[in-house]
């Protein structure tokens, strides 16, 4: 680990082709773009911690704190939709282990968070990085772990009509996700240059996140890899 590359990111190509047509031959790969959303909102925080000026330490917790809550509904989504579904043909007791293994360490981390939000404690980018790695490192490893359990040859073990339903209801929760928080978050922390079309939704709702809803928080983002548009940024305090 460095300060300017804390965590590695999942190497997956820019595009994927499935030749049968069917969702669960890229599956695999949806879920590690997501996952280096992940990964670099993890190294955003990580490298911008000691940069962070008073002025902005608040706004910081926030960004920190939405990362905490799309870390937290994916985690859901996975355990009361994935794997109940996966699991009755994959192995995925490692991965339900790893998913409560960092759970007490990101508590601590996010009431550490409200506390320097709400001014109940000073702010120490040491401490903070601390904490941050106390659940970090083990959920990336999780993240990085759980790409090779659903690969193509083991999510064609499915039939149709069960991926079909899994990947609706897969779709249905994600489009609960806060149009405010975690949906800025995410394309903020997404390299459309590597992979321009994605997440996978409606062209409009992408344009109100980045024209509308993305700007209520928008002080937030400026931590996040990437503008609202998707250009590189970097933080200087």
């Amino acid at each position: 680990m460095t300060d300017e590359h804390p965590y590695a990111l999942w190497k997956c190509m820019p595009t994927v082709v499935d030749e049968s047509g069917k969702f669960v031959g890229t599956f695999y790969w949806e879920m590690a773009v997501m996952h280096n959303c992940y990964l670099r909102g993890f190294n955003s925080t990580y490298i911008n911690a000691p940069k962070v000026t008073p002025r902005d330490e608040r706004s910081f917790m926030g960004y920190c704190l939405v990362m905490t809550q799309a870390l937290t509904e994916h985690r859901d989504m996975e355990e009361e939709i994935t794997f109940s579904v996966l699991e009755q043909k994959l192995d995925m007791y490692n991965n339900e282990k790893q998913h409560r293994s960092f759970l007490p360490q990101m508590i601590e981390f996010n009431e550490y968070c409200m506390k320097v939000k709400a001014k109940q404690e000073k702010y120490d980018a040491t401490k903070f990085r601390t904490l941050l790695r106390g659940f970090a490192d083990g959920c990336v490893q999780r993240l990085m772990d759980e790409i090779p359990t659903i690969t193509p040859d083991k999510m064609h073990q499915f039939d149709q009509a069960r991926s079909d339903k899994l990947i609706a209801d897969i779709k249905a929760r994600v489009k609960k996700a806060s149009l405010l928080t975690v949906f800025p978050f995410t394309i903020t922390n997404h390299d459309y240059g590597h992979v321009p079309r994605w997440p996978p939704a409606p062209a409009p709702i992408i344009w109100m996140v980045r024209n509308v809803f993305g700007r209520y928080n928008r002080n937030l983002w400026k931590f996040s890899t990437f503008d609202l548009r998707g250009n590189p940024q970097t933080y200087n305090g």
